[in-house]
């Protein structure tokens, strides 16, 4: 099959072509509950911000989370939130004068 006239898969013709154009998923935000939570444990951790198998545990129990998805969370966020926190804590949000 070539796609052509009378197919119900357009472009190679394959059924698995068209399954996986439906299963593509949006990419939600979690709920504000969620990532407060998160945050907060984050903000109370910043000397070590690496959650204990435990501690994923209990955070998967209050936020409902899996615990793929709170590892996720916690290597962006410590990709992304860390240096900007640790900033904020030392400096504030200073940022380089550019006359000097």
């Amino acid at each position: 099959m070539n796609g052509g006239l009378g197919s119900p898969f357009p472009g190679s013709g394959h059924a698995e072509d068209y399954d996986n154009r439906q299963v593509k998923r949006r990419r939600g935000n979690l709920p504000k509950n969620v990532t407060d939570l998160l945050r907060q444990w984050l903000n109370d951790h910043l000397n070590h911000p690496y959650p204990s198998e435990d501690e994923k545990q209990w955070l998967m129990t209050q936020t409902g989370l899996t615990i793929h998805q709170i590892s996720n969370w916690f290597i962006n966020a410590r990709r992304r939130r860390l240096p900007t926190m640790n900033q904020d804590k030392v400096g504030g949000n200073r940022r380089p004068s550019a006359a000097q």
